[in-house]
């Protein structure tokens, strides 16, 4: 692609004391009997490029296992299935998911 599709940016922290890093790679394979040719890099459209950490956003928090991000892409992807099946549960605007507090009403004396 000439440069045009760039990898996903990612970064791995592992502290010394940890266990070692495990890689799972993912490999997709064509049909053996496909014909690749090469793209034609006139015909791609323009786009704005992310520059270093832009895709650190405050309004997308990683959390620490891939369940909890796998249900924050859940919760807002599809907010009305969200609501009906875990209507104890908020989405903050930075993706995390909490705990409902339920308002008590005040008794009175």
């Amino acid at each position: 692609s000439a440069g045009y599709f760039t990898a996903t940016p990612h970064r791995v922290a592992r502290k010394k004391s940890q266990q070692d890093r495990i890689s799972l790679p993912v490999f997709v394979n064509p049909k053996l009997d496909a014909i690749i040719n090469p793209i034609d890099k006139n015909n791609f459209p323009q786009w704005d490029r992310l520059t270093e950490n832009q895709w650190r956003r405050d309004d997308n928090h990683l959390m620490a296992s891939v369940g909890e991000n796998s249900f924050k892409s859940l919760a807002r992807s599809h907010p009305a299935v969200f609501e009906r099946h875990h209507g104890d549960l908020v989405l903050l605007k930075d993706g995390r998911v909490i705990m409902r507090r339920e308002e008590r009403p005040t008794q009175s004396r």
